[in-house]
């Protein structure tokens, strides 16, 4: 049985595929004996250490958008317009009071300290409380105080956050990039294939058609505020990611492109497990394929 230290990014609802990859770990026989988490990552990360997974899941794939809506605490306070009590609660309610120190497993949620500008790494301490820390996106879901420092979201600076399990004694790390361009799996020094010719001419002469525009007079559509905030946040993150991964390779990268879902598309969350889980059996076989195995 091959142990994983296990990396869960950043990316709001789409995390959710983070639920199908590990049940695809756990049903071909991986044991995870670390988890770092980022945001939607820390959450999920966070649950599973606490032994609830298949309670949690039972919860998330039965909301409704309904649902979702009651569980937003809107706020017109500082740093954010949700509050984020219900959610917390509601977790709370389903996991119980836990501390990090006394999970089963190795975990990590990683969250911004705001004033420092630094990466804050929850390794022990009250799990909600680092999974509050953790998802508090900027001008949505408002800052958490912990010990008198205020956090806001890891993935401001960590999307990805591998370098928690640099020290691990496991036989490979597995990282899901939640700020891709496109959904995919590949090993992580696994190169693009080359393009044809005629194949490099077509993308190039597509890209100006879409760049130029069949209709001069088409009205553009301007994106509310919260989705401009939301959709730059994501760029920046897809920016890190890739300079993290550079940094810190993992043995394998599951990819998801950031317009997989919407944010806060949570009543998604059964058809995003599934993809994940696709995802992770694709990226598995391909490796088994390209070592031989």
């Amino acid at each position: 049985m091959a142990s994983i230290s296990l990396v869960l990014g950043s990316g709001g609802a789409r995390g959710l595929v983070q639920i199908g990859v590990i049940d695809w770990l756990l049903d071909n026989g991986y044991e995870i004996e670390s988890i770092s988490g980022c945001s939607v990552g820390a959450l999920i990360g966070g649950v599973y250490a606490a032994g609830k997974f298949e309670e949690f899941k039972s919860w998330v794939f039965e909301l409704e958008k309904g649902d979702v809506l009651r569980l937003t605490d809107l706020h017109w306070g500082a740093g954010g317009f949700i509050k984020g009590d219900r959610v917390m609660n509601a977790l709370r309610s389903l996991v119980g009071a836990k501390q990090i120190e006394e999970l089963d497993i190795r975990y990590t949620a990683v969250a911004t300290d705001l004033h420092r500008g630094q990466e804050k790494w929850f390794q022990s301490g009250d799990l909600f409380d680092a999974i509050r820390a953790s998802i508090a996106v900027p001008n949505v879901l408002s800052p958490h105080v912990v010990n008198g420092r205020v956090y806001v979201d890891g993935g401001l600076l960590n999307p990805v956050p591998i370098a928690p399990t640099l020290a691990d004694h496991t036989d490979m790390t597995v990282a899901v990039d939640l700020a891709a361009r496109s959904t995919q799996s590949r090993r992580h020094n696994e190169q693009p294939k080359a393009l044809k010719n005629t194949e490099k001419r077509g993308r190039i002469a597509s890209f100006i058609a879409d760049l130029m525009g069949d209709n001069d007079d088409e009205v553009v559509e301007l994106p509310g505020v919260l989705d401009i905030s939301n959709r730059s946040f994501d760029i920046m993150q897809t920016v890190i990611s890739r300079t993290k991964l550079a940094t810190h390779s993992p043995d394998v990268i599951f990819e998801f492109a950031r317009d997989l879902s919407a944010t806060h598309e949570f009543w998604r969350a059964k058809e995003l497990a599934d993809i994940g889980y696709q995802v992770a059996a694709n990226t598995m076989k391909q490796q088994a394929a390209d070592e031989g195995i």
